[in-house]
């Protein structure tokens, strides 16, 4: 079942929330390239659903580099389903 995500829940006081959105989009991105090179399909929870829901639990940090550059540090190397 689908759920509801706040924008308080995928990003906090540090985060600009246009930056947050960006930050899941790029990590649904990053699922969706995972899921095709592995020729994974109709599985169970969307690329965005798993990108929200990892923001919001703190499996993705959004983090800023030296030159002000937004990025999504994953925190889970094995991949997008933590296989």
């Amino acid at each position: 079942m689908s759920r509801i995500f706040f924008l308080e829940e995928i990003s906090n006081d540090d985060v600009n929330p246009y930056e947050a959105v960006s930050a899941a989009s790029r990590e649904s991105r990053r699922i969706n390239q995972a899921r095709m090179a592995r020729d994974v399909s109709g599985e169970a929870e969307k690329p965005t659903t798993l990108s929200l829901d990892r923001l919001s639990t703190g499996k993705v940090k959004i983090t800023y580099d030296v030159d002000g550059e937004m990025a999504a540090e994953d925190g889970n190397a094995e991949g997008p389903a933590g296989n």
